[in-house]
């Protein structure tokens, strides 16, 4: 009997210690820090993660691998965590790493499989690179913009072109409109001024005051003469006077 338990036991942890999954794509692991064989996935492509395993439950990580011994602590991000998929799509990017992530001190790269029920297991993938988008595409992409640039340019150069004509041409009507006003005034001023009404007046009120005066003398000399003491040959008074020739 206790030999049967003890095979029990014994089968019991083999299973559990050979808990195993393997990477289908990307491949599985080869020889540790060999980088020679990696492959590249640029960064937005998109990558089906396929695997196999004999467990359950599974939690997918994504490391960073120290090629050159720059990191002060290992860098990791989950992908998946207690999942029984055995395939992902995943969208090649640095998501959910944290803030100590530096991917220009590494682009290599591998993904890792464990059993998520009893932490055992721990398979991982071949190494792989990350990469940004190529010089070609990043040189090929601004084009666009360059043509909008230049097309920016002529409009600007037309516009300029055309404020100058127009600034020319309100300057040339102002000054004819300008010259046209001193023309006017200048004819203006050559005509002969008309008197003022004050000094008409005045010349009115004048001549009614000779009129007045001049009857007025005529009124008085006609009554002298009625009254006989204007003097002439009947001498003062109403007596007429006569001379002795001598």
């Amino acid at each position: 009997m206790r030999l049967i338990l003890q095979l029990a036991l014994t089968l019991l942890f083999a299973r559990n210690a050979f808990s195993q999954a393997v990477f289908r794509r990307p491949p599985g692991s080869g020889p540790s820090q060999n980088y020679l064989d990696n492959p590249t996935y640029m960064l937005g492509d998109e990558l089906e993660i396929i695997w196999e395993m004999d467990y359950n439950i599974t939690t997918l990580v994504m490391w960073n691998q120290d090629a050159y011994g720059n990191f002060p602590q290992p860098i990791s991000a989950d992908i998946l965590v207690n999942t029984t998929r055995l395939n992902y799509t995943w969208t090649v990017s640095f998501d959910n790493f944290s803030s100590q992530h530096d991917p220009t001190l590494s682009n290599v790269y591998y993904f890792k499989l464990s059993d998520a029920e009893r932490n055992l297991g721990d398979t991982t993938s071949h190494y792989f690179n990350i990469s940004g988008p190529s010089k070609a595409s990043a040189t090929a992409t601004p084009v666009p913009t360059v043509t909008k640039i230049v097309y920016r340019e002529k409009e600007e150069a037309l516009s300029q072109g055309a404020v100058a004509g127009i600034s020319i041409a309100a300057t040339v009507v102002a000054m004819s409109l300008l010259g046209a006003m001193a023309f006017f005034v200048w004819r203006r001023s050559q005509r002969p001024r008309p008197r003022s009404s004050s000094s008409s007046e005045a010349e009115v009120i004048s001549r009614t005051n000779s009129v007045l005066v001049s009857e007025l003398k005529s009124d008085a000399l006609r009554a002298e003469m009625d009254n006989g003491s204007y003097p002439g040959q009947w001498g003062e008074g109403n007596v007429r006077r006569y001379e002795v020739p001598g």
